[in-house]
């Protein structure tokens, strides 16, 4: 119809490998690390299809449904060889991962906008030895957004993402390194500014993690604080 839209598009992209995990070989007595001259490209098929609406009310909603395949990722295998480590490159693995997107809008004048998103995304390897990530399987999203003649503006946002677990490395025998996880957290953000009519100046501020919420983003990555920050621009 005149106010809606439905999309159906493809996609298909690849990686080289890198030098490093081309060529690059470190040896010490008890460890070494070999690189790999025979590795393929990582290559990944996508499709997606997607529908929009929106009302002169300024509702605005849209769905998307998302299929994607990778293909020789490329990963490192750990083993054991004569008493010493062994750490390879390789082409370990494809996987297949599905998800869903939702995201609603709502614009009750032109001074205010409301943002809500749902993400739901599962993933599987085809080979079942290992578990990508840390890709959360739900997301949530939320904004609001005031915007006044004077040149005051103010925006919040709030993030929340379910609990994440993977692996790392598909050949671990020694399970050493997972399966490791990211556990569910929350984040809220705040930022304000003011622009005169003149527009010769403007200031704006920032508070990330505005509620002080302990939790880290990613395996092995410190608690994330909260920080705040101003900044003053002079325009000509």
């Amino acid at each position: 119809g005149p106010n809606s839209a439905l999309r159906l598009t493809g996609a298909q992209a690849f990686k080289n490998p890198s030098y490093l995990q081309n060529y690059v070989d470190v040896n010490t007595p008890f460890f070494s690390q070999e690189g790999n001259r025979d590795l393929d490209q990582e290559k990944v098929r996508g499709v997606e299809l997607a529908y929009q609406a929106w009302t002169p009310a300024g509702l605005n909603f849209q769905w998307s449904l998302y299929y994607n395949r990778f293909m020789d990722v490329i990963d490192m295998g750990l083993r054991e060889e004569d008493g010493k480590y062994l750490l390879k490159t390789c082409n370990g693995y494809d996987w297949d991962q599905y998800g869903v997107d939702l995201d609603l809008s709502y614009r009750p004048s032109r001074r205010l906008l409301v943002r809500a998103n749902y993400g739901y995304s599962w993933h599987e390897h085809l080979d079942k030895r290992a578990t990508f990530g840390p890709v959360p399987r739900h997301q949530v999203n939320f904004e609001a957004r005031l915007t006044l003649d004077s040149g005051f503006w103010a925006d919040i946002r709030l993030h929340w993402q379910d609990r994440a677990a993977y692996s790392l490395g598909i050949y671990d025998p020694f399970n050493w390194y997972g399966p490791a996880t990211v556990d569910a957290y929350t984040t809220c953000d705040f930022s304000a500014g003011f622009t005169p009519s003149h527009r010769d100046w403007s200031i704006s501020m920032g508070i990330q993690n505005l509620f002080h919420d302990v939790h880290s983003e990613g395996f092995m990555t410190e608690e994330v604080p909260t920080t705040f920050t101003v900044r003053l621009s002079l325009h000509r």
